[in-house]
């Protein structure tokens, strides 16, 4: 009787590290929740680099009014948004904006931005834009 006891209480240890595959079924639930976490933060770094060209060339433009708003060229500000599609990046016009310590230029860059993220519902546009300004140099 004594035996038998000892016999039971081994196929309970020699079983007890036993998953039955458990740990692949956890992995195959959690795996598409990654994939997608993944996927949104390869987008995310995408759109941000689209907004610091956009920034960039907002910056760039307003420079090149306030240097000399003769020379300004909506076509040279679009091809600072270089990691853009420079045909789709739209250049406002500078505007004079006059401030007491000193007058300067004002220009706004935006950009259509489409998602493209593979779930329902995600492919979507969105509009970056960016306005800058610097003081009138003399």
């Amino acid at each position: 009787m004594q035996l038998s006891g000892v016999v039971g209480m081994w196929r309970c240890v020699r079983h007890a590290g036993d998953d039955g595959g458990a740990a692949a079924v956890e992995f195959a639930l959690v795996l598409p929740l990654l994939v997608v976490l993944l996927l949104a933060i390869v987008e995310f770094g995408l759109v941000f680099n689209a907004q610091l060209g956009v920034t960039y060339a907002a910056r760039e433009g307003a420079r090149m009014a306030a240097i000399n708003v003769a020379t300004f060229s909506k076509e040279a500000v679009q091809e600072r948004a270089r990691p853009l599609e420079t045909a789709k990046v739209a250049v406002g016009d500078p505007v004079l904006v006059p401030d007491v310590s000193g007058d300067y230029y004002s220009v706004t860059v935006s950009y259509p931005y489409q998602l493209d993220i593979p779930l329902p519902g995600g492919n979507q546009s969105l509009t970056l834009s960016s306005t800058a300004k610097m003081r009138i140099e003399n």
